[in-house]
């Protein structure tokens, strides 16, 4: 038969909130045991564990509560056949009236500023039992990291860096480990106009998190399919919702399938049917994506040239700005740009190391406002790759 586990109750002579100084004695009690009993005490504190009385057959405790915030006192039985339990009995200390501790922080810049900048932090704490240590930690992207451990320096230097929102935490103790911590957030921006191209294939995106990553500017897909089953992208009319309303500015493209004229300007009127049909404005232009090798890129290059001309056409009749999106191959091989010299180019061209520093390769007729540099970029808000921009000018 198994015997019954130990009973174990504990009493305290204070309350269970006190003042740092208070003494108390905690009385533990064990039943359905086989006596001799003798008690453990052990304090957990700040994550340590103490022993604070070794087993013995007493079975009190008394203390003068050092250290501010919660002790929980594990008070350990055996009986004497050799059978344990264990009970926990919390204790909260507070500090003495006028010694809360309490910090304040400023920063040597504004909240908004440009990435090189160089910023200082400085925290203020009052009250306190002294010997007070400030620690820095920055949180970006999700990801909390401990720029400056605990020390006496109530300080933090350095440059500003990462294009978004940025939060710092001060945190502050005394000697009797009291803590609290303020915050202060800041927003690095530089003057690089940042955007992304997406479609259904980024599923549902959160565009808060998009403008507060320091994305500017969004192209969305409008159009999906081919010529024979055209439609309207399943995810355009939630992103070109959500973009608008968190203040990131919108153009659109279509990728290109067209083979004839008419199916260019059949293209470009559902193009604009879906944009209008949105409810939403677009101050990007709208771009024709020519790419496709299996069916454009069968072309020639004079009826490439007349496909483009045809989609255009439709676009700037309807009132919106055209642009051309192509990788510098079709550029100079396939489209006769020299038709196209007033009008505004998004290049794509893609490095081994995923980074804008380089030159994107194109210098022909058209002027490239924006570079498609990356088709693997991450950006908080989104699942998985996405592909990324730099604009060169602001519409």
């Amino acid at each position: 038969m198994t015997p019954k586990p130990l009973s174990i109750s504990v009493t305290s002579s204070n309350s269970a909130s006190e003042v740092l100084g208070t003494e108390i004695t905690l009385a533990a009690k064990a039943d359905d045991g086989i006596e001799p009993y003798e008690y453990r005490f052990t304090d957990t504190y700040a994550g340590i564990s103490t022993t604070v009385q070794p087993y013995s057959t007493k079975s009190t405790y008394t203390a003068v509560l050092q250290g501010v915030g919660e002790h929980k006192y594990t008070v350990a039985v055996r009986d004497a056949d050799g059978r344990i339990g264990s009970t926990v009995y919390s204790v909260t200390v507070r500090p003495e009236a006028g010694y809360e501790i309490s910090v304040s922080m400023k920063s040597s810049q504004p909240q908004r500023v440009k990435t090189g900048t160089g910023v200082t932090l400085t925290a203020t704490a009052k009250g306190g039992y002294g010997e007070t240590q400030y620690r820095f930690t920055e949180t970006y992207q999700g990801a909390a990291v401990t720029r400056q451990s605990y020390s006496a320096k109530n300080t933090y230097t350095f440059t500003a860096t990462g294009i978004g929102e940025h939060t710092y935490t001060i945190a502050v103790k005394d000697k009797e480990g009291q803590t609290t911590s303020v915050a202060y957030t800041m927003m690095v921006y530089d003057d690089t106009l940042r955007g992304i191209d997406v479609s259904a294939y980024q599923g549902n995106i959160d565009w808060k998190s998009v403008k507060n990553s320091g994305i500017n500017f969004a192209m969305l897909r409008v159009l999906s399919g081919t010529m024979s089953n055209l439609t309207v992208d399943s995810k355009f009319n939630a992103n070109i919702s959500g973009a608008s309303k968190n203040g990131i500015a919108v153009g659109a493209y279509r990728y290109g399938y067209a083979m004839t004229v008419a199916e260019a300007q059949r293209e470009a009127k559902e193009t604009v049917n879906a944009i209008k049909a949105s409810g939403y404005n677009i101050t990007y232009p709208i771009a024709y994506d020519v790419e496709d090798a299996n069916t454009q890129g069968k072309l020639s290059k004079s009826q490439l040239t007349a496909i483009i001309k045809a989609y255009k056409g439709v676009i700037e009749n309807n009132g919106y700005k055209f642009m051309i999106y192509a990788n510098t191959d079709w550029l100079r091989n396939k489209i006769d740009m020299s038709s196209f010299a007033d009008v505004d180019v998004w290049v794509a061209s893609w490095f081994l190391d995923g980074t804008p520093n380089h030159n994107h390769g194109y210098n022909g007729p058209g002027t490239v406002t924006i570079w498609q540099y990356s088709s693997q970029g991450r950006v908080p808000g989104i699942s998985g790759d996405v592909d990324m921009n730099i604009g060169y000018k602001s519409y």
